[in-house]
């Protein structure tokens, strides 16, 4: 499929896999989609910016790159900030949009296959032939509104909202400062609100066109006196409400607003524009001032968004989508006029040259609209195949699901050096990052649709570095299919997923392994050696250090991500066991109990194991550390003797008659795995962890939770 995407230098139209409808959204054939003037022009001028520019505009930014230089060294976050530029090369253009829907996710109900619908939401309803959008970000498309003006939902909703902020009654005085797509339309909707409406802008071609359309009184800016015209109209009572639509860095429009307005009136923020001004006319008015947040309540909610919960209408009537409805409605009732506000229309291939008309010097239009063509086929091909030639050599083909950054940072890299595996297909939601990732890795196949992998014969390995609550779900499908598994952890989120694995790998006899690759660190394997001939039982401490993520980070949502326990907590657990020798016989689980919103007191913890032999290990798993601190520390003590690992750095020995070991490069093992894995597919042996440790270890994650709710020792 065709997509538009933001590139360093310009925009840029690619061919991309198409997206895979998901449970809770709908995919969309795109017909018609909307550039507009201001959001995304100014995104096309901030990615042509230089590194030098961005970072004086971002302070904070550079504060973060030399807090990491400090931890991790120059070279290491050099390296991570190049993996970042990377990534970001590409972005998704487009917020608004209009098509057909020809699939509909697990849990939709309330839309049909064939429905004719709009859809909004930045990197949601982008400029591209096909659109996966969550389900509350959806509205049908009334009779007698065509696609092209349905394309105009998301903006038309921002106006809507900035309307409903302002809480206008019929025959108030309501200005609107900056006439551009959103101000054009908001003076519409304010018209057919049964309001007067005064128009500001300094271009008078948006003035003229705002009268055509039912403006009531319009002013050019730097011609007329703004204040005068409004104390004239309004008998020197000052106007209602002022709705400011304008985009500017300038605080003129914010301070004219609050010297416009009569006693006790409001002033309603749509657009950007500065936020510096006197405190005087705003106090003697005793002015009320609002921001109006997007296309409205349920915007920057991500269980509103992505999880489809809706507010009770009887709570919050007007939500994004109800907003979304009832613009679309005003349109159908002929309210809304667009035709002579947008009159410039494209095919999708060349959306270069709408952004640069938009983005032109002098008479510019108000928006673009691109259209795609109508042609719906019998089955979506979601696959770009790629000319190569052949590897040489007995190599195992590779299927990596999920080639994210750390997929492509560390598994990539390392199954390519080892020169046993073929990567012949990566799988991903993102068209244009997949296909980069494919050409990058030289893979002879990209794909949006990871059942075309598990239903491929040449396919021999299936890596899944995916979120954390499809891990499970993969694994099954992939063992069904006949195929070997690297699975990175968690291997399952709760016990009956890990019940179900369990089952299906041992009915298919599949080979599985989960990437708890610790144990393979060269450090370790040292450790190991030292005490496993030791006959008195080991005390263990490892500490982690964590690092802060937001609360609301998919890692700490307990549906997608599970938590920091069983998300990374789980790489300890097994870590331990394997010193040990043994599975523990007992865990206690402690966590902080901070009474703060700011603090996940779950992602705190410290946990005791006891194991048969009589061996005690400690895990203190923390985010409340020192950035600054380094990741992980192990302190190992036997029979008078200890070793203290510092975060892969170093190796100290007490007792020993050893001298410190110091890495060239800190390495947590996950080469050692990887060949270890290619090793047991290709001599027919069983991975390098015994299916009951991975079991084990995932079911101790899960009763780590539990002995914390109920703070009990659990004997396994």
């Amino acid at each position: 499929m065709l997509q538009v995407f933001n590139k360093k230098g310009g925009v840029v139209v690619l061919d991309v896999p198409p997206p895979v409808c998901e449970p809770g959204k709908v995919l969309v054939k795109n017909y018609a989609s909307l550039i507009s003037s201001g959001t995304e022009t100014s995104g096309v001028k901030t990615a042509s910016q230089s590194m030098a520019k961005t970072a004086a505009k971002n302070p904070d930014l550079v504060k973060k790159v030399l807090a990491m230089m400090k931890k991790n060294g120059v070279i290491k976050t050099i390296q991570d900030v190049q993996k970042l530029l990377k990534s970001k090369e590409l972005s998704p253009m487009g917020y608004s949009s209009a098509g057909v829907v020809v699939e509909v996710g697990q849990g939709v109900t309330e839309i049909s296959v064939g429905d004719k619908v709009a859809c909004a939401g930045a990197h949601i309803a982008n400029h591209a032939d096909y659109v996966v959008v969550p389900k509350n970000l959806v509205a049908r498309v009334p009779e007698g509104v065509d696609f092209e003006q349905a394309a105009t939902t998301t903006v038309g909703s921002i106006a809507l909202q900035g309307v409903r902020r302002a809480d206008n009654q019929i025959g108030e005085f309501v200005v609107v400062s900056g006439l551009g797509l959103i101000g054009q339309i908001t003076v519409q909707i304010l018209k057919a609100a049964g309001c007067f409406t005064i128009g500001l802008d300094p271009d008078a071609e948006r003035v003229k066109k705002a009268l055509a359309m039912g403006l009531n009184r319009g002013v050019i800016l730097g011609k007329e006196d703004p204040l005068k015209v409004i104390e004239e109209i309004t008998n020197t009572q000052g106007a209602d409400s002022v709705i400011i639509c304008a985009a500017t860095q300038s605080n003129e429009p914010l301070k004219q607003a609050m010297e416009m307005i009569r006693k006790r009136g409001k002033v309603v923020l749509v657009g950007v524009v500065g936020m510096s001004f006197p405190r005087s006319p705003f106090y003697e008015k005793e002015g009320h001032f609002f921001i109006s947040t997007s296309y409205g309540p349920g915007r920057y909610d991500k269980n509103y968004e992505e999880k489809g919960q809706d507010y009770p209408i009887g709570f919050v009537r007007w939500t994004e989508k109800r907003n979304m409805e009832a613009y679309l409605n005003l349109i159908a009732q002929k309210k809304i006029n667009l035709s002579k506000i947008i009159s410039e229309k494209l095919p999708v291939k060349e959306a270069p040259q709408g952004y640069e008309h938009l983005m032109s010097a002098g008479s510019r239009p108000l928006g673009v609209i691109l259209k795609y063509t109508e042609q719906i086929p019998d089955k979506i091909d979601r696959s770009i195949t790629f000319s190569r030639a052949e590897k040489p050599g007995d190599r195992i083909k590779v299927a990596v699901i999920g080639a994210g950054g750390f997929a492509q940072a560390v598994h990539l890299p390392n199954m390519t050096a080892l020169g046993d595996f073929d990567i012949n297909t990566i799988v991903g939601l993102s068209g244009d990052k997949i296909k980069s990732a494919a050409e990058k890795w030289q893979a002879k196949k990209a794909t949006t649709d990871y059942k075309e992998a598990l239903n491929d014969p040449n396919i021999d390995l299936v890596v899944i570095t995916t979120r954390h609550n499809t891990h499970a779900p993969m694994t099954i499908e992939a063992a069904k299919a006949g195929k070997n598994v690297f699975v990175e952890k968690p291997l399952a989120m709760n016990q009956e997923e890990l019940n179900e694995i369990v089952e299906i790998v041992k009915k298919t006899k599949t080979r599985l392994m989960v990437g708890f690759n610790r144990r393979f660190a060269p450090f370790h394997q040292i450790v190991k050696k030292e005490i496993e001939n030791i006959s008195t039982p080991p005390i263990i401490t490892y500490r982690v250090n964590g690092g802060k993520a937001p609360a609301d980070a998919w890692v700490n949502d307990s549906e997608e991500g599970g938590g920091r326990i069983i998300g990374e907590g789980c790489h300890f657990i097994d870590l331990l066991s394997y010193f040990a020798g043994e599975q523990p016989k007992s865990v206690y689980a402690r966590s902080l109990s901070a009474h703060s919103k700011n603090i996940i007191d779950y992602d705190n913890v410290i946990c005791v194991f006891t194991y048969p032999s009589g061996a005690i290990s400690t895990l203190i798993y923390t985010t409340e550390a020192a950035s600054d601190l380094p990741k992980e520390k192990m302190e190992v003590h036997i029979n008078e003797k200890s070793i203290v690992m510092d975060n892969y750095e170093s190796l100290k020995f007490y007792g020993f008659g050893k001298n410190e070991i110091k890495a060239k490069t800190p390495d947590k093992g996950h080469k050692e795995e990887m060949r270890l894995v290619a090793e047991a597919i290709k001599n027919g042996k069983e991975m390098p962890i015994p299916l009951e440790d991975m079991v084990n270890t995932t079911r101790i994650s899960f009763l780590i939770l539990e002995s914390i709710r109920k703070n009990i020792e659990i004997t396994l």
